[in-house]
């Protein structure tokens, strides 16, 4: 029969081909925990793909524990020096202990293959060695180790979540479900921040660093929703083009933020490029759609225009003056003062902190006035923690490699896989988040937790790939041939 790669528990598991009556058995459907959800249904079908046994309960537990950490963690960002307590234990512990507590209960063999790839274990040694380095230059207990700590931390929630999600079964509605919850809690901050509606945010910029966290994790969010579910329906293309508005109006427009209104304009961009070269947009009325999505394209890119120019909703914002430096405060050098203050942090790096960075905890005092972990120019973060070499292991497998994939892959011609490339699914969110980090910000918990969330659906999307690509050349062997070789076994087992 076919090879099966298990989405839940057992996880690794290797299933024995087995020898069939012929020709009356017919072969099982092959599971593809992530790739079988993002296929138009009827396509999923007649590939013979499924995602497995639905799981309501751990489905409804996961979308519970997302509408408590957007509103209660993300949108507070002030939980890392620890000042509230329940029963001697701070919440946010317990909320992560629980994520983590699912994740053993549920895939823990999961876990244990993904921990055991060569470039997870790297990425977590590198990880180790730069809290190695914080704890001895600032001690154990000290709570500038404990504020990257706690933001670090939500990759890791954000990538169990959606791992969990997935393997439910219900990815699309695991999507949905956290875009509401972001969208929600935007609006509930932004009702705060202006006094319910009571400021002119024509005149008066309102306060908006709580906000920022949960319009970065809600942009990778919505992308995600964008790419994996737009082919399989025009409901959720409609949802989700119609939140991505709501989220850059109360994110970047209402708080007249520059840099995040062109990093939401780039993705928006992106991910209707992404769609125009997916293969899941061929087929009857694919072509329409095609074609819709390129004149979306030039709208949104009309749109944008005319909203950075103060044309549209300009009674809204001050966007268009500050882009136009009509404003005192860009005016006043919003963009120098933040490279003056990368310059100033550069500078102060001794010999060996250019070598092996400050660790975990790693601070400098900022020209705009106070201690910060990470300068504006946030892609000089990880010169910081962990020197030149951290710096360029950071930018080639980060920025560099996913975005020759993702522009390569527009370039080349189109695939013959129904698969959509994986870089396709989510190169826009990835590729923004690097523009946001050149510009200003990016290291915070929100955009943690929703690339946590991204990389999980990256991995699982690419073996699931693998496996596929493999069965299909493989089919008539796979059924009534040996074994498939060991390495092939990996990937069908743990992906």
């Amino acid at each position: 029969m076919s090879v099966q790669a298990t989405g839940m528990v057992p996880m690794g598991a290797n299933p024995e081909p087995q020898s069939l009556p012929w020709p009356t058995q017919r072969p099982e459907r092959l599971t593809l925990v992530a790739a079988a959800q993002v296929l138009p249904a009827a396509t999923a079908r007649a590939l013979g793909l499924t995602e497995g046994r639905h799981r309501l309960g751990l489905f409804l537990m996961v979308c519970a524990l997302f509408g408590v950490i957007v509103p209660i963690e993300i949108a507070a960002d002030s939980q890392m020096f620890v000042s509230r307590t329940i029963m001697g234990v701070p919440p946010h512990f317990a909320l992560t202990a629980f994520v983590v507590a699912l994740a053993v209960l549920f895939d823990l063999r999961y876990y244990q293959w993904v921990c055991a790839r060569p470039s997870v274990a790297f990425g977590l040694v590198c990880i180790a060695i730069l809290l190695a380095e914080g704890v001895l230059r600032h001690g154990m207990r000290s709570n500038l180790v404990r504020s990257d700590l706690y933001i670090m931390r939500w990759f890791f929630v954000g990538f169990i979540l959606m791992r969990l999600a997935t393997a439910t079964g219900m990815l699309r509605q695991y999507l949905v479900v956290s875009v509401i919850v972001v969208l929600v809690t935007a609006v509930g901050i932004d009702n705060k921040n202006s006094d319910a509606g009571q400021i002119d945010t024509a005149i008066k910029r309102v306060a908006s660093s709580n906000l920022w966290p949960v319009i970065n994790c809600g942009t990778i969010m919505i992308g995600l929703l964008l790419t994996v579910a737009w082919p399989r329906s025009w409901r959720y293309a409609a949802f989700g083009s119609a939140a991505f508005a709501l989220l850059t109006f109360l994110g970047s427009i209402r708080t007249s933020t520059r840099s995040l209104f062109a990093v939401q304009a780039l993705c928006l961009v992106l991910v209707l490029v992404a769609l125009s070269r997916d293969p899941r947009m061929r087929g009857r009325g694919r072509g329409l759609q095609r074609a819709a999505t390129a004149f979306a394209v030039l709208g949104i890119l009309f749109l944008i225009v005319q909203i950075a120019l103060g044309n549209v909703l300009g009674g809204y914002s001050q966007l268009a003056d500050r882009f136009l430096e009509v404003t005192e405060e860009s005016s006043s050098g919003t963009g120098s003062s933040r490279v003056a203050e990368a310059v100033m942090m550069v500078e102060e790096l001794t010999a060996d902190e250019w070598i092996l960075g400050k660790g975990l905890g790693g601070m400098f005092y900022s020209k705009l006035g106070y201690w910060s972990n990470s300068p504006h120019i946030a892609v000089l973060a990880w010169l910081q923690k962990g020197g030149i070499p951290l710096l360029l292991i950071v930018l080639a497998t980060v920025y560099i490699a996913p975005s020759l994939a993702f522009f390569g892959q527009l370039s080349r011609p189109r695939s013959t896989s129904p698969l959509p490339p994986p870089i396709l699914i989510v190169g826009p969110m990835l590729l923004s988040w690097c523009a946001l980090t050149f510009v200003s910000g990016g290291i915070d918990i929100g955009s943690f937790l929703g690339l946590g969330g991204l990389t999980y659906l990256w991995i699982q999307l690419a073996d699931d790939d693998k496996v596929f690509e493999w069965h299909r050349r493989n089919a008539g062997y796979l059924l009534y041939g040996p074994r498939p070789a060991a390495g092939v076994r990996e990937v069908v087992g743990a992906a």
